[in-house]
């Protein structure tokens, strides 16, 4: 329909919106919340995760395996941003930090509109290759499965056409990128890191509107998620109140906006475990 720009626009967004649902519904799907059937938790990982270029054999490795099983441990999960040691070694560190909340770089407030794709597509494309981090994950498998994800996402820029481009594919891209990933970056890089896995130390719960909250099926309550991660996120809620009511200040929890304003007054690289340094600067500041 040659409907005028900003209809286009606003239905951009919110298939954005939508779309970010979906991905969070693969999330639900992968962890054997929806159905038990490995083939159809791919099947619906792979309609729900493929918007963001990311096959469900790599999720369920990165996310399930590494990411749940070392949370914010050093090395070994994947999310965690490294102490100031490893960023003053590494090159690659040194280009992420610029790019993330909280470096005082202008370009850091576009992160959260690409991270999470842009880092699943780095890795599955060139990182996962010799890096013992992931010698474990099926990569003829994964392999595949990127390549269906790219096919396939060729041939929907094929049928919507070069003048759609950015209203159907650019706009909802970015917004359900910032969706994901500004839930993912508050729920941990505020968190110190840790050896122990508990998610009262290495989590956040973030709360949202309602509507948000529904639509993106209670994501931002994610120490319960670390807790239960095969629970309903249906039951999110009662599990909050519980944890409120058990552990008090123990138990880290503010709403969405509160905690993106602080990861961009905070930089992501660690000076020990619990505190957060600026490497030009060499200001510190404390995790939660």
């Amino acid at each position: 329909m040659d409907l005028p720009w900003f209809v286009k626009l606003v239905a951009g967004v919110l298939i954005g919106v939508a779309n970010t649902g979906l991905g969070f519904f693969a999330h639900e799907a992968m962890h054997g919340v929806i159905v038990k059937n490995k083939i159809f938790q791919d099947v619906l990982g792979f309609i729900g995760f493929g918007l963001f270029f990311i096959s469900p054999t790599y999720w369920r490795y990165w996310h399930n395996y590494l990411h749940h099983g070392h949370t914010q441990l050093l090395i070994q999960d994947p999310d965690a941003f490294p102490p100031i040691g490893i960023y003053r070694r590494s090159k690659f560190m040194r280009f992420v930090f610029e790019l993330s909340p909280g470096s005082g770089r202008a370009v850091s407030f576009l992160y959260f509109f690409y991270w999470f794709s842009f880092q699943a597509i780095l890795n599955q494309s060139v990182m996962r290759f010799g890096n013992k981090m992931w010698e474990k994950m099926n990569h003829r498998r994964v392999t595949a499965e990127f390549a269906l994800i790219l096919i396939s996402m060729g041939g929907y820029f094929y049928l919507i056409g070069l003048a759609n481009i950015l209203w159907l594919a650019v706009i909802p891209f970015l917004v359900q990128n910032y969706g994901a990933m500004s839930y993912i970056s508050t729920n941990h890089n505020l968190s110190p890191l840790t050896r122990t896995n508990d998610p009262l130390d290495n989590s956040l719960t973030v709360t949202n509107h309602p509507i948000l909250e529904f639509i993106y099926l209670n994501f931002g309550y994610h120490v319960e998620h670390h807790i239960f991660p095969t629970m309903s996120p249906y039951h999110a809620k009662k599990v909050h109140a519980v944890l409120k009511q058990q552990y008090g200040d123990r138990y880290h929890h503010m709403p969405k906006a509160k905690a993106v304003k602080r990861l961009y007054q905070t930089p992501r690289i660690y000076k020990g475990t619990d505190l957060l340094i600026h490497p030009k600067t060499l200001k510190t500041y404390p995790t939660l």
